[in-house]
């Protein structure tokens, strides 16, 4: 199985993650916004500014509970996270949602066929006991702030 170290430009905190709702388009660059929570939500852009990957780096928003970020990708940029970009958009898949943390990338990807998903699968030899399958209700309720409210507030 082949492994990806897309979390090293983030270096994330163990307690840190990102939500996205796409890795961006050719037009658009990769990973172009996204939000990010926990204790080092603001001190994120510190590191992305010293990172020879990045750009520009800018917050957007700022909440109680997060920030959001825009950054700007080198246009060179190498390495394992440009390898799953450019492995995404070889099978012409689009990045419904994601949510990136110190561990893992966990991606909602829609292919435009079933053949395309199947090669997706056979590229990357993915192990398939380590997929998980959720339907786009199930999705959606990931997504809902209402549930990330209830969530945080029972802690």
């Amino acid at each position: 199985m082949q492994e990806l170290d897309l979390a090293r430009p983030l270096s994330l905190g163990p307690a840190t993650y990102l939500e996205f709702a796409t890795l961006g388009e050719p037009e658009t660059g990769i990973l172009p916004r996204f939000w990010a929570y926990g204790p080092e939500r603001e001190a994120l852009a510190e590191r992305l500014e010293t990172d020879p990957e990045v750009e520009a780096v800018s917050q957007r928003i700022v909440r109680d509970d997060r920030v959001q970020y825009s950054v700007r990708w080198d246009t060179n940029l190498t390495g394992d996270l440009a390898h799953f970009i450019e492995t995404i958009r070889a099978h012409d898949a689009i990045v419904l949602f994601g949510r990136a943390d110190q561990t893992f990338w966990r991606c909602l990807l829609q292919f435009p066929a079933k053949s395309s998903l199947l090669d997706f699968f056979a590229d990357y030899e993915l192990d398939l006991l380590t997929i998980e399958h959720h339907s786009p209700q199930q999705a959606h309720t990931f997504v809902s702030g209402v549930e990330r409210r209830t969530s945080t507030s029972d802690d």
